[in-house]
């Protein structure tokens, strides 16, 4: 468990940043992609399955799907995933503002920077060329880098592996996440301090309840510089 109160004082040398919800804006755009598809596969949308869309975005878009639709065969949910693959590479995300600009920032100022999502490595690589950010990230992991995927604390393993390789320990870095239930219990599990992103105050309650500061919470990611400098 993360002791904020007892915090080694450990210069921060590395970023793991969260993809969708962090970098890029896919909440609303990403469920009405998600919707759409389901409607061309004549599969049932209704009050239920729009709700438990949000409540469980995040998920590998398979698992998303099956468990929207338990029904739904492996050869369905395939098809369902690749017909978002190619919407969702021919289409990336839209960054939030600032994104490029603070990125830059970070790897000016020292700082190793890499991603860790639950899309495919694939997947993610096209997105981070789609939004020319690629360049700011030498390593990027997805759910095809572990056998485990979000939020089992085993996934990050591989990450963690790769900074050591690097000289830098667990100590030294943070994770930036969005997500209470994938990114969180990672972090929390490994001890690695947590800045957490809440764009609604719904979220940022969230976070606050499970006992993160006020100060490690921020709205969006072009906050973070400032936050890494009180930090010091």
């Amino acid at each position: 468990m993360k002791d904020f109160e007892k915090e080694e004082e450990m210069k921060k040398r590395g970023i793991i940043f969260d993809h969708d919800g962090v970098l890029v804006d896919s909440m609303k755009l990403g469920r009405e992609r998600f919707l759409v598809i389901a409607k061309d596969m004549a599969l049932p949308v209704g009050e239920r399955v729009q709700k438990q869309i949000g409540m469980c975005w995040g998920a590998p878009i398979k698992l998303l799907a099956r468990s929207l639709w338990p029904r739904m065969g492996a050869d369905d949910a395939e098809r369902f995933h690749d017909i978002w693959l190619k919407i969702d590479e021919s289409y990336p995300f839209p960054l939030f503002p600032g994104v490029t600009e603070t990125l830059s920032k970070l790897c000016s100022g020292g700082s190793a920077l890499s991603v860790f999502s639950n899309r495919t490595r694939v997947n993610l690589c096209a997105c981070l060329t789609g939004n020319n950010i690629i360049e700011y990230f030498p390593m990027f992991f997805g759910s095809d880098s572990s056998d485990f995927s979000k939020p089992d604390p085993r996934s990050i393993e591989s990450i963690l592996q790769y900074y050591r390789g690097e000289g830098i320990v667990p100590g030294e870095l943070i994770y930036v996440g969005d997500s209470p239930t994938n990114d969180w219990p990672i972090a929390n599990a490994h001890g690695l301090d947590f800045i957490a992103v809440a764009s609604s105050i719904s979220l940022h309650e969230r976070f606050l309840d499970l006992g993160i500061p006020e100060s490690r919470i921020i709205e969006r990611v072009t906050d973070l510089p400032q936050v890494l400098e009180e930090w010091k």
